[in-house]
């Protein structure tokens, strides 16, 4: 009987494995006016702003080359941007997150202490020091791009600053990032191992004879 508790114990703790892995948009769930959630390969993901005035599903809007990587049949977030602050939250850190924007006519100000780094984007997409902005606001086209955050974050945001007239201005995002998910060994692992410990028992039993 106190051997079948020890194997019992033994298989019940066999490690569960954490491997990163980069997974390149969130789902977003149906959001209220000021609240967007969703799931990132496993992390929970929460938006706050002013206004959330839609949801794509499904869309295709970010399959272009103006987008690092390209991405087809994912969800796209509309946010208004006027004067306003958008926080994201993680319920596990999220390494090196990268932003995707659509028809961004604003400037984007970050943490001073976020290194951000211009991954594509149409000519007017530009980033300089710790802004995003479109370098030809008021031009009749807005710009478009990706953008990368260097660092672990549990907690990103961003204040955004109107540069258009003030009728407001609104884009579809989407974020991707690299996350940790815990991997389950396959059956056969456990299998082997149970087995292993089994025929040390039974080679220490013949040994004791």
């Amino acid at each position: 009987m106190r051997k079948f508790l020890l194997l019992v114990l033994l298989f019940t703790s066999i490690p569960l494995f954490a491997a990163p892995i980069v997974v390149d948009a969130v789902d977003w769930d149906n959001p209220s006016t000021t609240v967007a959630t969703g799931d990132l390969g496993g992390v929970g993901v929460t938006l706050t702003t002013t206004n959330i005035f839609s949801l794509l599903t499904n869309s295709n809007i970010f399959n272009n080359p103006n987008y690092a990587p390209q991405m087809s049949g994912v969800d796209a977030l509309g946010i208004e941007l006027f004067n306003t602050t958008t926080t994201i939250t993680f319920d596990q850190a999220v390494v090196d997150p990268i932003f995707h924007f659509t028809d961004l006519d604003s400037s984007l100000t970050f943490d001073p202490s976020i290194t951000l780094t211009r991954l594509s984007g149409n000519s007017q997409f530009d980033v300089v020091g710790n802004q995003v902005f479109d370098n030809t606001p008021n031009s009749g086209s807005d710009s478009q791009g990706s953008v990368q955050l260097t660092g672990s974050f549990l907690s990103i945001s961003f204040d955004a600053q109107i540069t258009t007239p003030p009728t407001g201005d609104g884009t579809f995002f989407q974020l991707g990032g690299t996350v940790d998910q815990t991997t389950v060994p396959e059956p056969s692992t456990y299998f082997a191992f149970i087995f292993g410990i089994a025929m040390l028992f039974g080679c220490r039993r013949k040994i004791k004879k």
